[in-house]
């Protein structure tokens, strides 16, 4: 996870594709360490909402927004879809990379 966060082509190159749909609520499943996030999440949005399920992941992602390391308008749920509330409504929703490193 942490080389691949360092892919900024490929990040760059899926946010050209992307950034006009990454506007409002985003969220984004499985964010891993939040390459992604800091790379797509541009300040555009109104609010960037990361879903790990993995607890250390979502420990380490937690501590990027203590310290300033992902945007200011990030904030995140460990856990899965259905540990979302029903009222939660998104513009966009990413499964970047998920597939990927599925583990099992």
């Amino acid at each position: 996870m942490e080389l691949f966060s360092q892919a900024k082509n490929w990040k760059d190159y899926l946010g050209s594709i992307l950034k006009d749909y990454l506007r409002g609520r985003v969220l984004e499943v499985g964010a891993g360490i939040g390459g992604t996030a800091s790379t797509l999440c541009d300040g555009a949005q109104e609010e960037w909402v990361w879903l790990e399920p993995d607890r250390v992941l979502a420990g380490v992602l937690s501590s990027k927004i203590k310290e300033g390391n992902l945007p200011r308008c990030c904030s995140g749920i460990q856990g899965v879809i259905s540990d979302l509330a029903p009222r939660l409504k998104f513009d966009a929703i990413l499964y970047v990379d998920v597939l990927a490193h599925d583990r099992s």
